[in-house]
């Protein structure tokens, strides 16, 4: 059943939306310190003032422009995992869509693994909240891919289904984010490897450690 808004409710959702795709724009133009909530407001032409009746705080707004990109990956990751034959294939998969998220948008990947230091804001935030069920989202797809391998023989049965769960996720993640923050000359230029045939490879041992 397809739900009408009220032209007050559709009204409100666009405004969000515009402070929203306003502030991931300025987040990827600078950095989430140097922008400011006056410019945010300024940009979107609102008030500060009604930025400040949808978001809290700055570090508010921050999660929901990653909650936005955290979306959609989760979204890529459940159209990929159609096409595997296999729980270690879907692992693979689950790991390449992630290299292709970090290609496609590097920005928007520096922004879902950044961290703002005030912790009061964070933590008083409800996009933060609501990005935390997203990640346990994600941590699922990973046990159930893993027990779901561990039952059709393609992951060791051996191992600890949960700590196998954390390594595939926190090993791909760390593995990109370490790339990311590298000079590009410092490994691909001298030692002339490709830093896309690097990650790929790597991705796929990550994922066969488990097997």
């Amino acid at each position: 059943m397809e739900i009408v808004l009220s032209k007050r409710e559709a009204n409100k959702v666009e405004k969000k939306e515009r402070i929203i795709d306003t502030a991931e724009k300025l987040f990827l133009q600078k950095d989430f310190e140097s922008t400011s909530m006056d410019e945010i407001a300024k940009e979107s032409h609102l008030t500060k003032r009604t930025v400040y009746q949808y978001f809290n705080s700055k570090e508010d707004l921050f999660y929901a422009v990653a909650l936005k990109g955290t979306n959609d990956y989760i979204s890529n990751c459940e159209e990929a995992l159609k096409t595997g034959r296999n729980a270690l294939e879907k692992l693979r998969l689950l790991n390449k869509t992630y290299y292709q998220f970090y290609i496609n948008h590097p920005g928007m990947f520096r922004i879902m693994n950044y961290q703002p230091d005030n912790k009061q804001n964070c933590e008083a935030s409800p996009s933060y909240q609501e990005l935390g069920a997203f990640k346990n989202r994600i941590v699922q797809l990973y046990m159930d891919i893993v027990e779901g391998g561990q039952s059709d023989g393609s992951i060791n049965a051996k191992l600890n289904p949960k700590y196998a769960a954390y390594f595939g996720l926190l090993s791909s993640v760390g593995l990109l984010n370490l790339v990311s923050s590298m000079e590009a000359s410092y490994i691909w230029g001298n030692e002339g490897l490709s830093e896309s045939d690097f990650l790929l490879f790597s991705l796929d041992l990550l994922a066969d450690a488990l097997k």
